[in-house]
């Protein structure tokens, strides 16, 4: 995916945000697992970086997208 790409799929992801709906990404790989496991489907919500706790799921990225 180009940077042109990612950065319009962020855009549609925080406006559908935004609209009140709670967008989907699907999990590709089972770093994760057994927590997530590729397959697996994420809901997305925005986050205040102040609000964030130890334990929660983030998702990240420029180039690519990851799940931390």
């Amino acid at each position: 995916m180009t940077q042109y790409e990612t950065v319009f799929l962020a855009d549609l992801l925080k406006e559908s945000i935004q609209q009140g709906t709670t967008p989907s990404l699907t999990v590709v790989g089972d770093s994760m697992s057994p927590l997530l496991r590729s397959g697996d489907q994420v809901g997305l919500q925005i986050a205040v970086l102040s609000q964030l706790q130890a334990g929660q799921i983030i998702i990240s990225g420029k180039m690519r997208t990851y799940a931390h």
